[in-house]
């Protein structure tokens, strides 16, 4: 029996009319014969309005359902899918997202709901031609802050380049910046900061540009471990954990305490905006061997976690005294041994915020279980870490973004199986530019950006526009010629995005990399190209030729290269950067390409040979 919402009749004189069919009286037919025609004539209705509509996506409209579910309650009217998510698989073979949609908000009409077509219709709002249609009402991936961070160490970017990226990474889904400035920094000791560092009115600039794109910004300082650019200064090398490694800093010197109190004070001055402080703390290798340590361990009955422990809360209750209202963030790395009783004892929980970073495809399940069963406990709020690029080789020059994908990927899934025991509060997109102070520079931040806008998309999209990369709306961003070229590492691809040309040069060098890989692996080059051959001068002219066919041709495509890497280059750095990634990266291979070039043409000159034993020329 049809319910009074399936109705769509009036009554006269006692009868029912429907309005389709106004000279059938129905009243007349039994039971199961009214119940057939019925089915017959909306299933005929529901046909010709399908067919009637079915490539008019334009008359979609775009709205938002400010409860964040799709599209409204009253949906359920429809049946229990009142998602897109819920969408019949097989129905995805042969309709669009946006078609179902429509379909339904049909059948609503037919069946008398009122205004539920005009809910299915403006939650169906279509955006950028393809853009799935649950992107404007579903939740995203990931609904937390969503920060990219910037690693400045030794190669801080033109502000130019941040005026042109800084709204892409909010259109991206960015909510904020993480800024590690190291070495760039205005420190007020001088010796601190770099000859090439930002000014005051630089740092100033950079969070202006920042706030006018909605992007908070988390000053980022390093506070015990990685503080290579203050302890290999000869002034502050007596503050060294361990007198040989300038890694770590001592924490049981006051003159640590008075210097780090120092440069705190100055990051605060220059971010008064910032509600958010990161201090580092990770990777502290060197912990409780000085002399003074070892004395206050005994004497305090502590332990090196205790040490570590009692250093990091100084440092976040001195930071909390300055500014009541700031949240005090630290890598989480050096907790994860500690014991729960260890860090409950601490009260560490109570002054600062945890960074779990894993930049790895799979997440450990190790690392699952310590966040649900120990920083559950212990901190009421947990943040995340990924890396887009950075995080597969010291000195790698190209990113590879399937990896870094698949890592952010795997970060969703712990957090979706942590979502009813922890509060995660935001995932900070890592992009490292060195290893550490004195490590070369890996990816560019220009090389790497195709990877964050995929991965950063990937997170504030909803599911079912997110699942494959790159999606609609890094796709829209990146505007390259072709997506599918993104996912093999190093394959050539034109783009328009801020500094693409460098990105498209750096493809290029990796692709040469690899010629210069395949020809030392020729068995030519092997078996008629050793040392001994060189140094005798003594090889067969075929095999020579046959090892070195390519030679020619890869040291042309090396010069193109590298000028069009100091002409891209010149957009976004400053000379010293150009200099120094150029001499890692490009200068080698000219002067082995020189090398090699020299002995070919030595050995290729010969037509006539000893006999043996060969000695060298001259004996």
């Amino acid at each position: 029996m049809h319910s009074a919402a399936s109705r769509t009749g009036r009554r006269a004189n006692g009868k029912v009319y429907f309005q389709f069919l106004p000279c059938i009286s129905l009243w007349r037919l039994r039971a199961k014969s009214q119940s057939v025609l019925l089915a017959m004539i909306t299933m005929t209705l529901l046909f010709i309005v399908y067919k009637a509509t079915g490539s008019d996506d334009a008359k979609l409209l775009q709205a938002k359902d400010g409860s964040g579910r799709y599209p409204s309650e009253n949906t359920a009217k429809l049946g229990s899918d009142d998602n897109l998510e819920n969408v019949n698989e097989l129905m995805q073979l042969t309709q669009s997202a946006v078609h179902m949609t429509r379909q339904r908000a049909i059948e609503s009409r037919l069946l008398g709901g009122k205004g539920e077509e005009q809910e299915l219709l403006n939650a169906a709002g279509k955006r950028h031609g393809d853009q799935k249609v649950a992107d404007m009402s579903l939740p995203p991936v990931f609904r937390g802050h969503r920060i990219v961070h910037l690693d400045l160490k030794g190669a801080p970017p033109r502000l130019a380049y941040y005026a042109e990226i800084f709204p892409l990474i909010r259109e991206l889904g960015g909510t904020g910046l993480l800024i590690e400035y190291e070495d760039m920094f205005p420190y007020r000791r001088v010796e601190l900061t770099a000859t090439n560092a930002y000014s005051k009115s630089d740092i100033a600039t950079i969070q202006r540009l920042a706030a006018e794109n909605d992007l908070i910004v988390i000053p980022l300082i390093q506070t015990f471990g990685h503080l290579e650019f203050v302890l290999k200064l000869r002034q502050f090398k007596h503050l060294r954990e361990e007198p040989k490694y300038p890694q770590v800093i001592c924490p049981s010197r006051n003159a640590s305490l008075i210097l780090l109190r120092e440069m705190i004070d100055d990051m605060l001055e220059l971010h008064p905006a910032s509600k958010f402080i990161h201090i580092g703390s990770d990777e502290v290798y060197y912990l409780g061997e000085c002399t003074q340590c070892q004395d206050r361990l005994k004497k305090m009955k502590w332990d090196k976690r205790d040490l570590f422990l009692n250093h990091m809360t100084t440092v976040a209750n001195y930071i909390k005294s300055k500014n009541p209202g700031l949240t005090v963030l630290a890598w989480d790395d050096e907790f994860r041994q500690m014991s729960l009783e260890e860090l409950l004892a601490s009260n560490v929980g109570k002054v600062v915020e945890p960074v779990v970073w894993k930049y790895t495809s799979a997440i450990p399940v190790d690392l699952s279980l310590t966040m649900s069963e120990k920083y559950a406990e212990v901190f009421p709020n947990v943040w995340i870490a990924s890396a887009f690029k950075g995080a597969t080789g010291p000195d790698m020059i190209a990113t590879d973004i399937d990896y870094h994908w698949r890592n952010h990927a795997a970060w969703m899934q712990v957090i979706s199986s942590l979502s009813s025991s922890i509060n995660i509060r935001g995932i900070f997109l890592t992009g490292w530019q060195r290893y550490d102070h004195f490590s070369v520079l890996c990816e560019l931040l220009p090389v790497g950006f195709p990877s964050l806008a995929v991965n950063l998309a990937y997170l504030s999209s909803s599911k079912l526009s997110g699942s494959a990369w790159p999606n609609a709306k890094a796709t829209r961003v990146l505007k390259c010629d072709s997506a599918e070229p993104l996912r093999k590492l190093g394959a050539p691809v034109r783009c328009a995005f801020p500094a693409a040309q460098l990105f498209e040069a750096v493809a290029a060098l990796y692709t040469l990399q690899r010629s210069f890989e395949e020809i030392t692996a020729n068995p030519h080059f092997r078996g008629w190209f050793s040392d001994y051959n060189t140094e005798m001068n003594f090889a067969s002219p075929s095999h020579i030729e046959e090892a070195f066919a390519d030679l020619g041709r890869i040291k042309m495509e090396l010069n193109y290269i590298g000028r069009d890497v100091q002409k891209a280059m010149s957009d976004v750095y400053e000379p010293s950067v150009y200099d120094e990634w150029m001499a890692t990266h490009i200068r080698p291979l000219e002067v082995k390409l020189s090398v090699w070039w020299e002995a070919k043409e030595k050995l290729l000159a010969r037509d006539d040979w000893p006999r043996r034993p060969l000695r060298p020329a001259g004996q």
